[in-house]
């Protein structure tokens, strides 16, 4: 038996991967190996590993005894071509397809917050969205494995809670396996990739578009940017206004993925008889904001500036430190904080003393 995940991204699927990596013995005491594939085949060399369609299933016809799990993403979001291409490697092996979706809008949010934290993009949110918005829809990827694997052979569930075994993405995926015991006691907590607050994302957006001619590589990420975000959470956690919320969809785009959504899942569910719960369209409200920096508070953008003015920060993260300025000036706030009084005008009233916060623990 041949199992595979195939996402889709930003579903669990790097909380499922390091999941499977992690109790890669367990899985396999359960007569199921744990490989990799396509582009990720070299990613663990204590696993196997497999470059096409066509190799899993030599491994697969070569070890019938065993079951191989592969998890790849990417398979979800690819050409039809190959998805054609993979079914008939496999033909004549029993195979079960894996997939998870979520409700379109957290899906969007998700994508819109892993590629303004990665530097991939510095779009606004409503820019962003109509760039991805023809992408969003789950069914044409759906529909070319369920037509090409059998739709018996697809195991199809939402995040929402009430579509899982379990309510949790692990236990139910361990379900989808056969493994209904043993390696689930862990399932419970394991989250990957979790988002960060909003405020630290529109400080990242901020700095990537103005720094459009530097390459955003792991190094400027250590040297330059993780050091202001680390800053940015201490602000937030310090603040009474921390908690303040931002909702990055208007009303007319949620309306138009929660009725896209509600069609897809119908779909689904003719195909499968599962019953996906639907996104309730009666309780839809307007945006009261298009997120960005020059919306986080006041107070929280004064506590960055002292914080990232402060010499021991200074001292320990040069590049940040000057690059700092560039978040707020997008803000109109002074690039330092040597005078307090200048600051002070800036700050919702009653939220900070009267004297400048200490900061020696900002670095």
């Amino acid at each position: 038996m041949i199992y595979l995940h195939i996402g889709r991204n930003k579903v669990g699927s790097t909380t499922l991967q390091d999941y499977f990596y992690a109790r890669r013995d367990e899985l396999a005491a359960h007569g199921i190996t744990y490989a990799m594939f396509g582009h990720m085949r070299e990613w663990h060399p204590d696993l196997p590993g497999f470059a096409s369609a066509d190799d899993l299933a030599a491994y697969a016809r070569a070890h019938p005894d065993r079951s191989v799990l592969v998890s790849n993403e990417f398979m979800f979001p690819w050409p039809r071509s190959y998805t054609e291409a993979v079914v008939a490697a496999l033909k004549g092996v029993d195979a079960k397809v894996i997939a998870y979706i979520r409700p379109y809008a957290e899906w969007i949010s998700s994508n819109y917050s892993w590629e303004i934290h990665m530097g991939v993009s510095s779009l606004d949110f409503d820019h962003f969205f109509e760039q991805i918005r023809d992408g969003v829809s789950c069914w044409p990827a759906l529909e070319a494995w369920g037509n090409g694997m059998g739709w018996e052979n697809m195991h199809i569930r939402s995040l929402d809670p009430r579509s899982l075994r379990g309510g949790n993405l692990i236990s139910d995926c361990l379900s989808a396996l056969g493994v209904d015991s043993g390696v689930e006691e862990s399932a419970r907590q394991l989250r990957s990739n979790a988002s960060p607050n909003w405020m630290v994302l529109e400080l990242v957006r901020s700095l990537m578009d103005q720094t459009k001619d530097v390459a955003w590589d792991d190094p400027y990420f250590r040297t330059h940017v993780h050091p202001l975000k680390e800053l940015m959470d201490q602000a937030i956690a310090a603040s009474p206004n921390g908690g303040m919320r931002a909702r990055y969809h208007t009303a007319a785009q949620l309306r138009f993925l929660g009725e896209l959504y509600n069609r897809d899942i119908s779909a689904i569910g003719e195909k499968t008889g599962v019953e996906i719960p639907a996104i309730p369209l009666n309780r839809i409200e307007e945006r009261p904001f298009l997120p960005s920096i020059r919306m986080i508070p006041k107070d929280i953008m004064a506590d960055f500036a002292a914080r990232a003015s402060a010499p021991a920060f200074r001292e320990r993260w040069p590049d940040a430190a000057g690059i700092a300025h560039i978040a707020l000036d997008a803000v109109v706030l002074p690039a330092s904080t040597r005078s307090w009084a200048k600051i002070k005008r800036f700050l919702v009233p009653g939220t900070v003393p009267d004297e400048a916060p200490s900061i020696s623990s900002a670095g």
